[in-house]
């Protein structure tokens, strides 16, 4: 079997990226206008000028990068015959890099979830973490134990959860000894929480008025969602409009994946953690990530 291509969601973010991108990639600047102008603001910008702008702001640059980065790969990689698939937010790139969504359907899917969600969510407090310890974790036991809410199962030792401050302290605590880190993620939107089903709601109910459409897969996409592939329109469609409020399965995605005998998992883009994620999943797998950026400036700091 192929190599499939694994995109991150808010991991794959790093400050300066995007300025570092358009230095060694000047064809970027004329898509990242274009883009910029679909979405309504400067995707060259880091920082919004309120907290709905930087939040959105935040996703947008990531979902940018994405597409970047896998323009980067299908140039060095002409090989047609691959499979893809998106944790979270990644997965709009995913099916984009299955011509699922042209690029600038996936800005309107994005947008559109965002704009719905922002509405829900502006004065939401609850916080989300990412939580990875040493030995393997019942992730429901402890999430029903401690009263916070699974929105991720990356694997065994890696869950990502969402609710109160106080809550999440408690659980932490209780894992001392087998704790390796906490990690927030700066978001008041909970997507994959159960109080996200409103959106995926309104979404669907409103996609043909928005003008969202979808179309089968012509390469393997799979689900971070159910950990199946998706081999219609229908099941992108739904992927893409329930998935908000559905916890991500990325620990059994990848496990399917390695039952299909995909030769080799690429993260695209410069962030190492799906590729964690699949050596713990998949230790006789191949892993690599694309990187060329930051090695290039670390050869230039050698020189």
């Amino acid at each position: 079997m192929p190599c499939c291509y694994m995109f991150p969601g808010l991991g794959a973010d790093y400050p300066g990226m995007i300025e570092k991108f358009r230095i060694y990639h000047p064809w970027s600047e004329e898509l990242l206008a274009a883009w910029s102008e679909l979405v309504g603001c400067d995707l060259g910008t880091e920082h919004g000028a309120s907290d709905r702008e930087r939040e959105n702001l935040h996703q947008l640059r990531i979902h940018a990068l994405n597409l970047l980065w896998w323009r980067v790969v299908r140039q060095s990689s002409p090989d047609a015959n691959y499979g893809c698939c998106g944790h979270s937010l990644g997965f709009y790139a995913a099916a984009v890099a299955a011509c699922s969504l042209t690029e600038e359907m996936s800005f309107r899917w994005l947008q559109a979830m965002f704009s719905v969600a922002w509405d829900e969510f502006a004065e939401n407090t609850g916080k989300i973490s990412v939580i990875t310890t040493n030995t393997p974790i019942g992730a429901h036991s402890l999430a029903h134990r401690f009263s916070v809410e699974v929105l991720a199962i990356n694997s065994a030792y890696q869950i990502v959860v969402y609710g109160s401050e106080q809550d999440i302290e408690q659980l932490c605590r209780t894992l001392e000894g087998t704790l390796i880190r906490r990690d927030d993620i700066d978001a008041r939107i909970p997507f994959h929480s159960i109080r996200m089903w409103r959106v995926a709601e309104i979404v669907a109910a409103r996609a043909a008025e928005l003008g969202l459409t979808v179309a089968a897969p012509v390469h393997a996409l799979w689900s971070h969602i159910t950990g199946e592939r998706l081999l219609s329109a229908d099941q992108v469609f739904a992927t893409l409009t329930r998935q908000p409020c559905q916890t991500v399965l990325w620990q059994q995605l990848v496990r399917n994946l390695r039952s299909a005998h995909y030769r080799e998992f690429v993260e695209v883009g410069p962030s190492r953690v799906l590729s964690q994620i699949a050596r713990w999943n998949a230790p006789d797998t191949p892993v690599r990530y694309v990187d060329h950026l930051r090695k290039t400036k670390r050869s230039e700091a050698r020189a």
